[in-house]
């Protein structure tokens, strides 16, 4: 793949209560139905508006890169729920509290987003014993470790908690399911932690994107 503007990852952060009730049922009530009903399943207002601005950092992405083909109505859902659509550009969405991104690339790519928060225990699963070590002296590591991995099984179309100790975690690259994936890691917002795991090595463009709502 050549350099260009395509691998690129917009972020955008969401606050509970930006958008009142009635425009967030307005702006659900405008998305293809399936997303209006997958939308509906999320009770938390929140919840249902992080979803929103992911659809709407989607949009904006595909615009920007030029894909006049992609509509929302053309996405379609893995048995594990992940979107997808018929064209050229690959994406993947994440979120996590105040934070929303999306990822796109011309090859399979995966994004992670976590908020660093304390954790109450070290979990059982998905952490080596010297990653285990790791957060016992740094806690706020787990979640480099965690988005690594999450990141991986994202772009390699898998998911289960018990596939995360099948990715083996180097500097800057990952090996999973005999294939080698790139890692980059940024801080958009403070107290916040992403990765993007990709086949292709170059970093991408890390940009704050402006709507919040689809067709903002």
């Amino acid at each position: 793949m050549t350099a260009g503007p395509e691998k690129l990852v917009l972020y955008r952060r969401i606050r509970p209560g930006q958008i009142d009730a009635d425009a967030l049922a307005a702006a659900i009530a405008r998305l293809p139905v399936p997303l209006q009903a997958r939308l509906a399943r999320r009770r938390d207002p929140f919840d249902r508006l992080r979803s929103l601005a992911g659809l709407a950092l989607l949009a904006e992405g595909m615009a920007a890169l030029g894909q006049r083909d992609f509509t929302l109505q053309r996405l379609t859902f893995s048995p594990h729920g992940k979107p997808d659509w018929p064209g050229p550009i690959r994406f993947s969405i994440s979120h996590a509290n105040e934070l929303v991104a999306c990822a796109f690339d011309t090859e399979p790519v995966g994004l992670d987003v976590e908020w660093r928060r304390p954790l109450p225990r070290i979990p059982e699963t998905g952490l080596t014993p010297a990653e285990r070590e790791t957060i016992t002296e740094a806690p706020e590591r787990f979640f480099d470790f965690w988005t690594a991995r999450e990141a991986v099984l994202k772009a390699a179309g898998d998911a289960g908690i018990t596939r995360l100790t099948e990715v083996q975690l180097m500097d800057d690259t990952a090996e999973y399911a005999d294939t080698r994936w790139h890692l980059f890691r940024a801080e958009p917002l403070s107290g916040y932690v992403l990765c993007l795991a990709g086949s292709d090595p170059r970093p991408p463009v890390l940009r704050e994107a402006a709507g919040i709502m689809p067709g903002s």
